[in-house]
């Protein structure tokens, strides 16, 4: 079979990425399967967001840019949301924590320093300083993890 490539793109027309269940064991194997989708997207645009390499674009003085940047984090929240389990009883707490935690803020680099913070089951004032929250969002409370789950 020959693949057939349009311009330097891959096609993911047909392809939502890989899927996690919320367990901190599985985190890692999917984190490989879904960088690797993430660097797919959107033509390779997304790599600086999801690396974090573009985060001053967010400040810049251009507005331009500054709305790039905030459409590619964007999408990358949404790529990311998606893809946690909506069926699995660990993932539902997940997502309801995230829910709790980031509540109207949809920030996609935040959210996965997030979830990799709290895969590697670091405590909850260590996932909540990891993501910069200690400075922006309520200081005095830590994300809770009462939903159960993991």
């Amino acid at each position: 079979m020959v693949e057939r490539f349009r311009g330097p793109s891959l096609s993911l027309r047909n392809d939502k990425g890989p899927v996690w269940d919320g367990r901190c064991s599985a985190f890692r194997s999917y984190w490989y399967d879904m960088y690797v989708f993430l660097k797919c997207c959107n033509d390779g645009k997304l790599v600086k967001t999801v690396d974090g390499e573009d985060r001053e674009d967010r400040l810049a003085a251009d507005e331009s840019v500054r709305n790039a940047y905030a459409r590619r984090n964007l999408l990358v929240w949404r790529y990311m949301i998606r893809s946690i389990d909506k069926q699995c009883r660990t993932s539902k707490a997940v997502r309801l924590m995230i829910i709790d935690d980031f509540q109207e803020d949809h920030d996609g680099y935040e959210l996965i320093q997030y979830l990799t913070a709290y895969a590697n089951e670091q405590s909850d004032t260590d996932v909540w300083t990891s993501c910069g929250h200690a400075s922006r969002r309520c200081p005095s409370r830590p994300p809770s993890r009462q939903h159960g789950g993991a």
